[in-house]
């Protein structure tokens, strides 16, 4: 459900107007994060929203791309900007030419080379189950529906088994084509958490 990316330490007083964004949005109406032709994404309104601020064709870089229908609480991202505009006034302004569905939350100076998705210590993903013989009707684009009873405690013992650094090939959607970083990833902490009707398998690792 939610994506989230913790920043690295940051100076007060830079040369170059870089600001750190902390957003929050639902993603179910989205085709993801990631910019692309002819459909809506959050990058792209985003951009759109620094547009309409003066500052067309602006690259907002966020920490994570999420996929198609994947919400966040605290994507981070960064965006550099020709001339330098009041952190402490960004967000609103943001907000004013965003969607309802999107949320800049905070805005932060940043130091001149910071970058959010290199200089992002680790990401969590949070994926939230419904645990029910009959579908969620409420919120249903927040969890994934579980139709049979579940053993969270072997869950559980099963999760750790995923902690430390291993080859994700075989969960790629196609394990063939190349990738850059490759298919090897360190997953720092996996748990679930039981909360009524259902649980939260949570995972944090410095890549997905």
């Amino acid at each position: 459900m939610a994506l989230c990316a913790r920043a690295g330490r940051l100076c007060a007083r830079h040369a170059v107007p870089t600001y750190l964004l902390t957003i929050a949005y639902d993603g179910t109406r989205y085709s993801g994060w990631q910019r692309q032709a002819r459909v809506e994404t959050v990058q792209g309104c985003l951009e759109q929203a620094f547009a309409e601020l003066s500052f067309p064709n602006q690259h907002v870089e966020g920490a994570s791309r999420t996929d198609a229908r994947v919400h966040a609480i605290g994507q981070a991202a960064h965006v550099i900007l020709p001339r330098a505009f009041p952190a402490n006034r960004m967000a609103r302004a943001l907000n004013s030419n965003l969607p309802d569905d999107i949320a800049v939350q905070a805005v932060r100076e940043a130091p001149d080379g910071f970058h959010a998705r290199y200089f992002a210590r680790g990401k969590r993903y949070v994926y939230r189950c419904y645990v029910s013989s009959v579908r969620p009707a409420i919120a249903r684009s927040l969890y994934y529906w579980v139709r049979e009873p579940v053993d969270i405690e072997a869950m559980r013992r099963g999760a750790q088994y995923l902690v430390g650094r291993h080859d994700f090939k075989a969960y790629a959607t196609n394990p063939g084509y190349p990738r850059k970083r490759g298919t090897v990833r360190t997953l720092q902490r996996v748990h679930l958490v039981e909360r009524p009707q259902g649980f939260d398998f949570a995972v944090q690792g410095d890549g997905f």
